[in-house]
């Protein structure tokens, strides 16, 4: 279902788009008769489910996130007044913010209602379909897996439609993350895919994977990777290098991962043009140690001096060639 978007909302979205918003935390609502408390009740429950069930906090590596953030005026008498608010706020930040940083994620909210709350929110997220912004909202559980799936968002692994159609149906028959783990994924490895040349890059996991849109991020065997800075997917060969190793200890450190699957430390899939149709994709290995128990800056200088070997194959054989590299261990 969509919600009434205010005129300026899109100027807020678009602006949203030019920030790392990977800590940006979700601003939580609290509608009609619902407080500030009830609302902070709910939000921790959220992020003490993710934390346990999937970081194992307390006693993983990983500190319990910091997820939502709850809105202190209110309550609101309904959906379109809090999507009001929030783009307020969105301009607001904006001209508050130092440059590419923002404290609040700019493109989902949730509200609590007395309906519904303790076991479900409402979820509304806001995504682009053909230049077009839309602003959807699903009734959720409030459980381990959305604190996952809004995790997934802010680190941008997650489609915002693909979010939404986890949510398209009853929740009492809607498919978990765990039903949409393809059998034939467990236990092997995961990679990281890069783009160098091609600008949309959208289309290329299903070009390396047709099978990617059957499952979740999470249970995935490629991911495809941005700029934590620029949120951009595009980057220089350098830039890829240097953020290899930080992604590789990021994503271990997360253990999100949700089918016994591992990204691997070496092997990566580079596309370095704009027609992998034609002009195929690279298949690399780097060869630095792989030790994660590093800092940024130590991680990116040991991606940056690496050695690296590489491969052009056809799109269609790179997820093939990558496992046969990462099963030989060269």
């Amino acid at each position: 279902m969509d919600i009434q978007l205010p005129p300026n909302a899109i100027q807020a979205f678009n602006q949203g788009n030019k920030f790392a918003i990977d800590n940006g935390r979700i601003l939580a609502y609290g509608l009609r008769k619902v407080t500030i408390a009830m609302v902070e009740d709910v939000c921790e429950q959220v992020t003490k489910s993710y934390a346990k069930e999937i970081l194992k906090w307390p006693n993983g590596r990983l500190e319990k996130p910091e997820i939502f953030k709850a809105v202190d005026q209110g309550p609101f008498e309904n959906l379109n007044a809090c999507c009001e608010h929030f783009i307020r706020y969105l301009h607001a930040m904006f001209n508050s913010s130092p440059p590419y940083q923002i404290p609040t994620f700019p493109h989902a909210f949730i509200a609590v209602s007395r309906d519904d709350m303790p076991s479900k929110v409402v979820l509304a997220v806001a995504y682009q379909v053909y230049g077009l912004w839309k602003l959807e909202h699903r009734l959720v559980p409030v459980n381990a897996e959305l604190g996952l799936h809004i995790e997934s968002l802010r680190m941008g692994d997650e489609d915002p439609i693909d979010l939404l159609n986890n949510y398209t149906y009853d929740p009492a028959k809607k498919i978990s993350i765990n039903d949409k783990i393809h059998p034939r994924y467990s236990n092997e490895w995961a990679f990281a895919v890069f783009s160098t040349g091609l600008g949309p890059a959208r289309s290329l996991l299903s070009l390396i994977d047709p099978l990617t849109d059957e499952v979740q991020p999470s249970g995935a065997r490629i991911n495809l990777m941005s700029d934590p800075k620029t949120r951009r997917k595009q980057m220089t060969g350098q830039r890829m290098k240097q953020l290899f190793p930080i992604i590789c200890r990021d994503d271990e450190l997360r253990n999100w991962r949700t089918n016994g699957m591992k990204l691997h430390k070496r092997v990566l899939i580079c596309c370095d043009n704009d027609n992998p149709k034609e002009k195929g994709v690279l298949v690399m290995r780097m060869e630095w140690d792989g030790n994660t128990n590093k800092d940024d800056e130590e991680l990116k200088n040991a991606g940056e001096a690496t050695k690296v070997h590489e491969t052009r194959v056809a799109v269609d054989e790179a997820l093939a060639r990558a496992n046969e590299i990462a099963k030989r261990g060269r």
